[in-house]
């Protein structure tokens, strides 16, 4: 499987694309979401080691998405246009995205909430490239990426993701480098 594939507003996923070996997730609320088995196995060991530094829960709220959905979300959602992407342009089709959530007690914080954790964050931004993961849409990168910043939003890319953590570049800057 190709880890580093680049999904974004200008390059789409082919509308025949199935992400291969997708693992059946069941999730605490009973909701069941699906994610490559691999970045699910190091996303695995991520929440281990993230729940063990925090008093606050954090798991997984979303992954795979197929194109309706996301063609649901996309056109129902009401969301800015920096916030959801059209089907076939959204890496939760990968299969190598993930959104995460963050609980207190029982209660999900809700996303605009997320920068009241900057511990949290901070962690996830020096952390997440050690589990093959990096934040897709980084703080202060919203020119190059199109998305706003969105520090719940992993995409599992393998060993490449130290590289983009000590150079501190985007996929989309690795791409107009070395692809």
């Amino acid at each position: 499987m190709n880890y580093i594939i680049l999904v974004n507003k200008e390059n789409a996923l082919d509308n025949k694309y199935y992400p291969t070996k997708l693992k059946k997730i069941k999730l605490k609320n009973q909701n069941v979401v699906y994610l490559n088995r691999i970045a699910y196995r190091n996303l695995l060991k991520l929440l281990k080691d993230i729940n063990m530094e925090f008093k606050e829960e954090i798991t997984i709220k979303t992954g795979y998405r197929p194109s309706l959905s996301q063609a649901f979300l996309f056109n129902d959602s009401g969301l800015k246009n920096d916030e959801i992407a059209k089907p076939f342009y959204s890496e939760h089709q990968t299969g190598l995205a993930v959104d995460l959530s963050i609980y207190v007690k029982t209660r999900e914080i809700e996303k605009n909430d997320w920068l009241n954790y900057e511990e949290i964050i901070n962690w996830l931004t020096n952390n997440a490239h050690n589990y093959g993961f990096i934040i897709r849409y980084p703080k202060n990168k919203s020119s190059i990426t199109g998305y706003r910043y969105k520090p719940w939003h992993l995409r599992y890319v393998g060993k490449l993701a130290t590289f983009l953590h000590q150079y501190d570049l985007t996929l989309e800057e690795y791409y107009d480098m070395f692809i």
